[in-house]
């Protein structure tokens, strides 16, 4: 994995290879202030410590989450992000500095660019689809999958919702987007480690520490935990990503929702994601209720079954 103070601008680089026989290799560089050159011999250099440790070592993977549609009235929330090599990670991180730095960023707000708002305003319609372009051509070939949880609490206004208790609909989605992790780590037979970021200060910190120790008490092996982390969007990219396609698909929800008479086509940009493989799963008010009544655990069986979108 990274050490966070590595992402900060990829100053420092600590690389962890988990071996077979448990035990573990840290490499760590110093120094080059995030030059690109810099940063592509480091990359190098771990490339080759992995050929030399040859098929006794595991890859280490990061997920990084996000949520969009939390505030108050929305129809629909999403909690959706990524799962990466920790190599690829670095390099989206170093790719995605690179193309902010070309439009004078510092960091990436979906909805803020959309609206051409805050730091976005410097930017014309046109140079803002640009750079939605560049950063989604980033993801895509860095990407391992992308996961996405939906959670509808009225079926967009035709029941009234649940009584929820504490943190809501959103600990459901936090639950099954990482099941979708497990998912994949099932589906892959991966059986290395895996590191979790979020974001830091939202609402739901505490709920997301609850949901990932409600996994753990399956086993520890169950989420292939190796850590979480709460931190913060602007110093942690790799987030950034993954705002972008909570946004997106939240988006898509309330696009398919309109009547189809009325109904636009799919956004360009979400498009073109979707050119990669995403798994996702949507929760409607009858799964709502259920969980509502019932707990978590009566919707078990959809924490394996995600749909596929290749």
């Amino acid at each position: 994995s990274t050490s966070l103070a590595g992402r900060r601008g990829l100053t420092d680089f600590a690389g962890t290879l988990v071996l077979a026989s448990s035990a573990i290799v840290v490499v760590v560089y110093h120094g080059g202030n995030g030059r690109a050159d810099v940063c592509d011999e480091i990359h190098r250099n771990l490339k080759r410590l992995i050929q030399i440790l040859g098929p006794d070592f595991i890859v280490m993977m990061e997920a990084y989450f996000d949520e969009s549609g939390t505030h108050e009235g929305s129809p629909v929330m999403c909690v959706a992000g990524y799962l990466f090599t920790a190599e690829q990670a670095l390099h989206l991180d170093r790719e995605w500095a690179a193309t902010l730095d070309q439009f004078g960023l510092d960091h990436f707000h979906a909805a803020d660019c959309a609206h051409g708002v805050g730091p976005f305003s410097a930017l014309n319609r046109e140079q803002r689809r640009d750079l939605i372009i560049k950063l989604v051509g980033i993801i895509k070939r860095r990407m391992e999958i992308g996961i996405a949880v939906s959670v509808s609490e009225t079926d967009f206004g035709k029941t009234a919702p649940p009584k929820w208790e504490k943190a809501g609909p959103y600990s459901l989605a936090a639950l099954h987007v990482l099941a979708g992790v497990v998912s994949w780590a099932h589906k892959r037979d991966y059986t290395g480690k895996i590191s979790y970021f979020f974001e830091a200060g939202h609402k739901h910190q505490r709920v997301t520490n609850t949901a990932i120790e409600w996994l753990t008490q399956k086993g520890s092996d169950y989420l292939r935990y190796h850590s979480h982390t709460f931190a913060g969007k602007k110093e942690l990219r790799p987030l950034q990503a993954a705002d972008l396609l909570a946004y997106e698909w939240q988006k898509e929800l309330r696009r398919i929702n309109v009547v189809e008479a009325k109904r636009r086509p799919m956004r360009r940009s979400l498009e073109s994601l979707l050119e990669q493989s995403h798994i996702t799963q949507h929760f409607g008010v009858e799964d709502l209720y259920k969980s509502s009544t019932q707990g978590h655990a009566a919707l078990g069986d959809r924490m394996i079954r995600f749909d596929l979108i290749e």
